[in-house]
């Protein structure tokens, strides 16, 4: 496997990935963390069970809040906790706690954490009437999905505006921070909560096609094969891989990984594939040597090492295996709309 979060230019990529980077967006999900500290477990099991503890704050101007109950215990132990620093959440909750006297702490404390600075993926699939078609991930929609109470999917086109998500794009060629941001953008077909939970974790916005630089969607694969070299375009952030490597520190700037197809998951939802991920992966193209998009990477599992057991403590040197959610809906629903891959 290639392993590694390289720049375009620090990899050779075959002609067709390297000319599908330009349709590569970076996806802002707008999310904050209420997070209530409690001085004792007991103190936090009782509020993590009181009605609408868990509550989700939708902000008018967009955005949303989520509460996080936590003991001092647990803090402690995500400070001291290498993988916090590569998680988008985590890594935001420990900096706006870190302030707080863990071992001193006698009443309970309430911190609100910045947005979610990672942010992630999404890809322009094509373009109808004079707007371009993007997919990504139902987790990084979760918000608008949940603001308009679509989370039994909509699967024909309902277009909603939602400033619960921005895209970012890239006006200059150079630039790989993708941080041109697109406000007027629109969610028009979801999975379902159920859909997501299985595996099949898409959702479909749009954005004004005049605003983007590019004029060229990418195609969806028909049939993937296991053995099948795949190359993943995507935003991962605050890797901390050795030297040893021979790349920068991903930090939420473009980037490619490259590995292989290894097989569906079980119940046949998706694809698995060494390939690397970290936060900010969500939502990326997974491409065949055709610049052909053979899924959407949702997920990350981490290798099992016999000496640090099932959670390998050493993902940042080593990464793991990518879960890929399926096209097939998404190809039937294109299909449907009458999307075309170029903008006319």
């Amino acid at each position: 496997m290639g392993e590694g979060f390289y720049r375009p230019h620090e990899i050779d990529l075959p002609a067709a990935v390297r000319a599908a980077l330009p349709a590569v967006v970076r996806v802002y999900t707008r999310i904050q963390l209420w997070v209530h500290v409690y001085p004792t477990p007991e103190q936090t099991q009782e509020a993590r069970q009181r009605p609408g503890a868990y509550q989700t704050q939708y902000r008018p101007e967009g955005g949303v809040i989520w509460p996080s109950h936590l003991s001092s215990t647990d803090l402690l132990a995500l400070r001291n906790d290498p993988l916090a620093r590569i998680q988008a959440g985590r890594f935001e909750l420990v900096e706006a706690t870190r302030h707080l006297d863990l071992p001193d702490l006698r009443e309970p404390a309430q911190v609100l954490t910045r947005t979610l600075g990672s942010g992630a993926t999404g890809f322009i699939l094509g373009f109808r009437g004079d707007r371009a078609v993007i997919a990504t991930n139902y987790h990084l929609a979760r918000a608008a999905i949940g603001r308009h109470a679509r989370q039994d999917g909509v699967y024909d086109w309902q277009p909603v505006p939602t400033r619960d998500v921005r895209i970012g794009t890239n006006l200059v060629p150079e630039n790989l921070t993708y941080d041109h941001v697109l406000e007027e953008v629109e969610l028009v077909c979801n999975a379902s909560f159920d859909d997501w939970q299985g595996g099949n974790d898409w959702a479909l916005l749009t954005v004004p096609a005049a605003s983007l630089p590019v004029a060229r969607g990418l195609p969806l694969a028909a049939r993937p094969s296991a053995g099948e070299e795949v190359w993943g375009l995507g935003f991962p952030a605050r890797s901390a891989r050795p030297e040893k490597t021979g790349y920068a520190d991903a930090d939420g700037t473009l980037r490619v990984t490259h590995g292989v197809l290894l097989g569906t998951e079980t119940g046949g939802a998706g694809w698995r594939a060494e390939l690397d991920g970290l936060s900010g992966s969500s939502g990326s193209p997974v491409m065949n040597a055709q610049g052909e998009v053979v899924g959407l990477l949702r997920n990350h599992t981490h290798y099992h090492f016999p000496d640090t057991g099932p959670i390998d403590r050493r993902f940042m040197e080593y990464g793991g295996q990518a879960q890929l959610a399926p096209t097939d809906t998404i190809q039937k629903i294109i299909a449907e709309a009458g999307l075309t891959l170029h903008r006319s």
